[in-house]
Protein backbone atom coordinates (compact mmCIF):
# COMPACT_ATOMS: atom_id res chain seq x y z
CA UNK A 1 0.00 0.00 0.00
CA UNK A 2 0.80 3.77 -0.80
CA UNK A 3 0.52 7.05 0.92
CA UNK A 4 -1.55 9.12 -1.42
CA UNK A 5 0.44 12.11 0.55
CA UNK A 6 3.19 12.48 2.30
CA UNK A 7 2.52 12.05 5.71
CA UNK A 8 5.56 13.84 7.36
CA UNK A 9 5.49 17.22 5.09
CA UNK A 10 3.52 18.84 8.51
CA UNK A 11 6.13 17.66 10.41
CA UNK A 12 8.64 20.32 11.75
CA UNK A 13 12.10 20.09 13.59
CA UNK A 14 12.46 19.19 17.22
CA UNK A 15 12.85 21.85 19.57
CA UNK A 16 16.18 21.93 21.04
CA UNK A 17 16.01 24.96 23.37
CA UNK A 18 17.46 23.71 27.02
CA UNK A 19 14.72 23.15 29.62
CA UNK A 20 17.20 24.51 31.89
CA UNK A 21 20.62 26.12 32.00
CA UNK A 22 23.68 25.29 33.58
CA UNK A 23 26.03 27.30 35.48
CA UNK A 24 30.02 26.77 36.21
CA UNK A 25 30.46 25.87 39.72
CA UNK A 26 32.26 29.11 41.48
CA UNK A 27 35.64 28.27 43.30
CA UNK A 28 34.44 29.15 46.88
CA UNK A 29 32.12 26.57 45.37
CA UNK A 30 34.51 24.10 44.79
CA UNK A 31 36.53 24.46 47.84
CA UNK A 32 33.48 23.49 49.63
CA UNK A 33 32.69 20.24 47.99
CA UNK A 34 36.07 19.01 48.10
CA UNK A 35 36.03 19.93 51.74
CA UNK A 36 33.27 17.81 52.34
CA UNK A 37 34.06 14.28 49.98
CA UNK A 38 35.99 11.77 51.28
CA UNK A 39 39.12 11.02 48.89
CA UNK A 40 37.96 8.90 46.29
CA UNK A 41 35.16 11.25 45.22
CA UNK A 42 37.10 14.33 45.83
CA UNK A 43 39.75 12.77 43.17
CA UNK A 44 36.58 12.37 40.69
CA UNK A 45 35.81 15.83 40.90
CA UNK A 46 39.02 17.32 40.87
CA UNK A 47 40.00 15.37 37.87
CA UNK A 48 36.23 16.42 36.13
CA UNK A 49 37.23 19.85 36.75
CA UNK A 50 40.59 19.79 35.65
CA UNK A 51 40.42 17.93 32.43
CA UNK A 52 36.68 18.41 31.28
CA UNK A 53 36.28 14.82 30.94
CA UNK A 54 33.16 13.47 31.02
CA UNK A 55 31.74 10.36 33.34
CA UNK A 56 31.93 7.98 30.68
CA UNK A 57 35.54 9.10 29.91
CA UNK A 58 36.96 8.90 33.51
CA UNK A 59 35.31 5.39 33.83
CA UNK A 60 37.26 4.27 31.09
CA UNK A 61 40.43 6.02 32.79
CA UNK A 62 43.16 3.11 34.08
CA UNK A 63 46.37 3.59 35.88
CA UNK A 64 48.17 2.95 32.26
CA UNK A 65 46.75 6.51 30.99
CA UNK A 66 48.49 7.95 33.83
CA UNK A 67 51.70 9.56 32.87
CA UNK A 68 53.59 10.76 36.44
CA UNK A 69 56.59 12.37 34.20
CA UNK A 70 54.89 14.37 31.94
CA UNK A 71 52.22 15.01 34.82
CA UNK A 72 48.84 13.93 33.01
CA UNK A 73 46.69 11.46 31.35
CA UNK A 74 46.81 9.79 27.89
CA UNK A 75 43.55 9.60 26.16
CA UNK A 76 42.28 7.21 23.66
CA UNK A 77 40.34 7.41 20.74
CA UNK A 78 38.33 4.02 21.34
CA UNK A 79 36.77 6.26 24.59
CA UNK A 80 36.56 10.14 24.06
CA UNK A 81 34.00 12.17 22.89
CA UNK A 82 36.40 13.80 20.20
CA UNK A 83 37.66 10.26 19.35
CA UNK A 84 40.96 11.43 19.16
CA UNK A 85 44.27 10.15 21.21
CA UNK A 86 45.64 12.88 22.95
CA UNK A 87 47.53 13.46 26.12
CA UNK A 88 45.96 15.54 28.69
CA UNK A 89 48.13 17.63 31.40
CA UNK A 90 47.04 17.95 35.05
CA UNK A 91 48.40 20.21 37.94
CA UNK A 92 51.49 17.30 39.65
CA UNK A 93 49.96 17.63 42.36
CA UNK A 94 46.50 16.46 41.08
CA UNK A 95 48.80 13.32 39.39
CA UNK A 96 51.13 12.22 42.56
CA UNK A 97 47.61 11.70 44.43
CA UNK A 98 45.87 10.06 41.49
CA UNK A 99 49.09 7.75 41.35
CA UNK A 100 49.20 7.03 44.88
CA UNK A 101 45.48 6.33 45.34
CA UNK A 102 45.44 4.24 41.91
CA UNK A 103 48.65 2.08 43.39
CA UNK A 104 47.14 1.33 46.92
CA UNK A 105 44.13 -0.48 45.29
CA UNK A 106 41.99 1.36 47.00
CA UNK A 107 39.85 2.25 43.69
CA UNK A 108 39.33 -1.36 43.22
CA UNK A 109 38.44 -1.92 46.75
CA UNK A 110 36.17 0.39 46.66
CA UNK A 111 34.76 -1.26 43.06
CA UNK A 112 34.48 -4.38 45.25
CA UNK A 113 32.49 -2.81 47.88
CA UNK A 114 30.24 -1.21 45.52
CA UNK A 115 29.40 -4.20 43.68
CA UNK A 116 29.96 -6.69 46.00
CA UNK A 117 26.62 -8.65 45.66
CA UNK A 118 26.45 -7.27 41.94
CA UNK A 119 28.44 -7.68 39.06
CA UNK A 120 30.86 -5.22 38.04
CA UNK A 121 30.12 -3.38 34.84
CA UNK A 122 32.11 -4.01 31.96
CA UNK A 123 33.25 -0.84 31.50
CA UNK A 124 35.58 -0.82 34.82
CA UNK A 125 39.13 -0.96 33.51
CA UNK A 126 41.38 -3.65 34.78
CA UNK A 127 43.26 -0.99 36.71
CA UNK A 128 41.10 1.76 37.54
CA UNK A 129 42.43 5.42 37.87
CA UNK A 130 39.02 6.44 39.84
CA UNK A 131 36.30 5.35 41.43
CA UNK A 132 33.44 6.57 38.72
CA UNK A 133 29.45 5.70 40.83
CA UNK A 134 27.29 4.76 38.37
CA UNK A 135 25.15 7.62 38.85
CA UNK A 136 27.80 10.48 39.30
CA UNK A 137 25.26 13.09 39.28
CA UNK A 138 23.41 11.69 42.26
CA UNK A 139 26.82 11.54 44.21
CA UNK A 140 27.45 15.02 43.30
CA UNK A 141 24.08 16.39 44.46
CA UNK A 142 25.03 14.26 47.87
CA UNK A 143 28.03 16.42 48.16
CA UNK A 144 26.30 19.69 47.05
CA UNK A 145 24.25 19.22 49.95
CA UNK A 146 26.68 18.64 52.34
CA UNK A 147 28.30 21.84 51.19
CA UNK A 148 25.67 23.58 51.50
CA UNK A 149 25.78 24.63 47.65
CA UNK A 150 22.34 25.14 45.92
CA UNK A 151 22.16 23.40 43.01
CA UNK A 152 19.62 25.77 40.94
CA UNK A 153 20.24 29.35 41.63
CA UNK A 154 19.66 32.23 39.05
CA UNK A 155 22.28 31.61 36.68
CA UNK A 156 21.49 28.10 36.37
CA UNK A 157 22.02 24.58 37.36
CA UNK A 158 25.04 22.72 38.85
CA UNK A 159 24.88 18.88 38.05
CA UNK A 160 27.63 16.56 36.75
CA UNK A 161 28.02 18.38 33.31
CA UNK A 162 28.26 21.64 34.36
CA UNK A 163 31.55 20.20 35.77
CA UNK A 164 32.55 20.20 32.33
CA UNK A 165 31.51 24.03 32.36
CA UNK A 166 33.47 24.85 34.98
CA UNK A 167 36.54 23.62 32.97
Amino acid sequence: AYFVSDPLKNLRGFDTTPQTQRRAITTDEVRRLLAVCPTYRRLLWETALLSGLGANELRHLSIDHLDVERGGLYLDASWTKNRRDDFLPLPRSLVHRLHIFATTGEVTQKYQQVYASKEVPRRVPTHPLLYVPRDPARELDKGLKAAAIPKYTREGKVDFHALRLAY
